[in-house]
């Protein structure tokens, strides 16, 4: 989610077998709806993992809100492979971040993460998820980001998508626990 004239960081991971691979360079396009590069330039390897900096002037207040931008990830690896990635983007009058945090899901259920198994510490990647498919719905709404008033309205409906995740993954640790139907006020039901 970009906004305009804000400075902006991006990046995308690319793995292989689930592991992660760091590219050797690569070049980062940001395409706006009319199919015109709004920024391009080379990209950096930040622990292994590709990043680009779009410059604040690069978004000024004459883009357009809303979606049709796509970012490009042109991605050479050691070998001489080739990767091609792409991403829808958007833009927003303002940033719009993710109102939850980890300590936030930690404060209804302490220890959380550690419920998960013992491989999970960091519930980032679930926060990211939920964040992502909170995005999708904003989006899907229909020029919903013209509309986003403050971020805090989104809070229920993202809470909602975390902890729909987090208790299906809970589910597969401890398959005595009831289940729960996705949205909010939902109650449980037993299996």
């Amino acid at each position: 989610m970009l906004a305009r004239g804000r400075a902006y960081t991006t990046s995308i991971e690319t793995r292989l077998g689930g592991a992660l691979v760091a590219p050797s360079s690569g070049t980062y396009t940001l395409v706006g709806p009319d199919g015109a590069t709004v920024s391009t330039g080379a990209i950096s390897v930040v622990s292994d993992v590709a990043t680009y900096s779009i410059p604040a002037d690069d978004l000024p207040d004459t883009l357009p809100y809303g979606g049709g931008y796509r970012e490009r990830w042109d991605l050479t690896f050691s070998d001489g492979t080739v990767t091609v990635g792409q991403r829808p983007g958007y833009l927003a009058r303002e940033p719009i971040y993710c109102p939850t945090t980890q300590a936030d899901l930690e404060q209804r259920i302490p220890g959380l993460a550690s419920l998960l198994g013992t491989s999970t510490t960091n519930l980032q990647g679930f926060i990211d998820l939920a964040w992502a498919d909170t995005l999708e719905r904003l989006v899907m709404a229909g020029n919903g980001l013209m509309r986003l008033l403050t971020l805090t309205a989104w809070r229920p409906a993202c809470a909602s998508s975390h902890w729909h995740i987090l208790l299906m993954r809970l589910r597969r640790h401890h398959p005595t626990m009831p289940t729960w139907r996705h949205g909010i006020g939902s109650r449980p039901k037993r299996r």
